[in-house]
């Protein structure tokens, strides 16, 4: 008897069923270098963002020194410098938009920023002249595509004494012209010494130890709790007010 050439219908049922399956894997190895693809891409794109935000506010704190920081409404603060110029640091979370002085970029596809966030550290038995406080900025940036954060994560080191950025805040500015070196609450153990105040003037300038300020109050040299008030006055009328306490131990 002749055997007839061909497939029987349950070989045709395998050949079919194998078909299906190495296309199915096929189809899911092409799925997944796609996906390592296009991860790899926003992954590049976010870490150039992440890359040229950070640099372009650590450029402004390697080359000058930041005299004062203010707040400036939600997500945003205020760098003024010793050349006299200053950068406002913001972000705008509807339009997805990240902006520092004349710079302004917007996020890759698919990311969103978090809250900005300051927080300030002073470390304590550090000499006068020397940084003593580090204030650190965050501003987280997430993607649906790829996990971690690819925001701005900028540390500043500064000398608290001198500058008005140890109580730099993020509750709202509250319109004030007068600002103090060094903290409100301050602790002493030896002579203390007037760390002083900065006025922004009418051109949005900042003055030190500005004439217009009257200071009221003393600390004595015997333990216990001082208040000094700074009062600015403009046109013989006070417009702005700051206290400081002192404690001698």
């Amino acid at each position: 008897m002749k055997k007839k050439n061909g497939f029987t219908v349950v070989e045709l049922m395998v050949s079919f069923s194998l078909t299906l399956v190495i296309v199915y894997f096929l189809i899911q190895v092409v799925f997944l270098l796609k996906e390592i693809y296009v991860g790899n891409g926003v992954k590049s794109d976010l870490l150039n963002k992440e890359a040229v935000m950070n640099e372009i506010i650590y450029n402004d704190f390697r080359n000058k020194t930041v005299q004062m920081v203010n707040n400036c409404g939600k997500n945003c603060l205020l760098f003024y410098f010793d050349d006299n110029t200053n950068a406002t640091l913001k972000i705008n979370k509807e339009e997805n938009t990240f902006h520092y002085g004349d710079y302004t970029t917007k996020l890759v596809t698919g990311s969103k920023f978090g809250d900005l966030d300051a927080n300030v550290t002073t470390l304590t038995g550090i000499p006068v002249n020397k940084y003593d406080s580090f204030l650190q900025i965050k501003i987280p940036v997430n993607n649906v595509l790829i996990d971690g954060d690819y925001g701005v994560n900028a540390i500043l080191q500064f000398n608290s004494r001198t500058t008005s950025i140890a109580d730099v805040t993020l509750n709202g500015s509250d319109g004030s012209f007068l600002f103090l070196k060094g903290s409100s609450s301050m602790i002493v153990t030896d002579t203390y010494e007037e760390p002083g105040y900065f006025v922004v003037d009418q051109n949005g300038k900042l003055r030190s130890n500005d004439s217009r300020v009257t200071v009221s109050g003393e600390v004595g040299t015997s333990a216990g709790t001082y208040t000094i008030t700074y009062t600015l006055v403009i046109d013989e009328k006070p417009v702005d007010t700051k206290t400081r306490t002192v404690i001698v131990q």
